[in-house]
């Protein structure tokens, strides 16, 4: 599955596409070939409230986008 998203790519400002496969969560430049992947175990395990029965969606979003940032630098 792919879902384009409204984080942008800081290198060319294409929208970031996010791609899942059977391990992990991938954020990525269709572009540029930046990318940045998150395991699903990884996500299950930091991102999950199991007591309140939440995902963090959005955390887990922008750490995947920030690891993208982090890479460029």
């Amino acid at each position: 599955m792919e879902i384009q998203t409204d984080y942008r790519c800081p290198s060319c400002n294409a929208n970031l596409v996010l791609a899942e496969n059977s391990v992990s969560l991938t954020l990525y430049c269709p572009h540029c070939n930046i990318h940045a992947s998150f395991g699903k175990k990884d996500i299950l395990r930091n991102y999950v409230d199991y007591e309140r029965h939440e995902f963090k969606w959005k955390e887990a979003m922008n750490d995947i986008y920030y690891s993208i940032i982090a890479a460029m630098h």
